[in-house]
């Protein structure tokens, strides 16, 4: 069995639309698109991509401002 490929694991490389899309693929990318629209219209925005190091892995946070 292959192991799974680990994306977003590079400090240097900010993730982007291009690469999340590479990654996930069409059709998992049109639904990360649906999904970033849908919690838009709920009021809660993605705060910038940020790097962890104890992970070493490109995270987003959301954030809802009532």
């Amino acid at each position: 069995m292959n192991e799974p490929n680990m994306l977003m694991r590079d400090p240097l490389a900010e993730p982007e639309a291009g690469m999340i899309a590479g990654g996930l693929g069409e059709r998992a990318y049109a639904l990360y698109l649906d999904f970033l629209a849908k919690i838009d219209a709920e009021g809660i925005s993605l705060l910038p991509w940020k790097f962890f190091n104890d992970g070493k892995v490109w995270l987003a946070k959301g954030e809802y401002r009532w």
